[in-house]
């Protein structure tokens, strides 16, 4: 069961994780970047399978141009993190129950 809660929670915080920024971000969206994101159903399909994967090709297809590469290296950057203390942490709890 704990292997299960270790392969399961980490991959649900990502999924949220990258839902949460997209759905941030298509807001502050002009109406060009927006046309050019994925369509609602691809854009779902995307975050479940390639979770952090997903977020560098979407800054990269919405915004063309210097500045969505440099988001897109930051937050993937960013959740790669948060994925990684995610996974401290339960190796973290797992070293500590005996």
């Amino acid at each position: 069961m704990d292997e299960i809660l270790a392969l399961l929670v980490p991959n649900v915080i990502a999924w949220v994780a990258v839902f949460v920024l997209f759905a941030w971000d298509e807001r502050r969206m002009s109406d060009a970047q927006r046309a050019r994101a994925w369509p609602v159903a691809s854009r779902r399909i995307a975050v479940v399978l390639f979770s952090p994967l997903c977020v560098p090709l979407h800054f990269l297809r919405t915004r063309r141009n210097l500045r969505g590469v440099v988001e897109a290296v930051v937050w993937t950057a960013a959740l790669v993190a948060i994925l990684a203390s995610v996974g401290a942490a339960f190796d973290a709890l797992d070293s500590t129950i005996p």
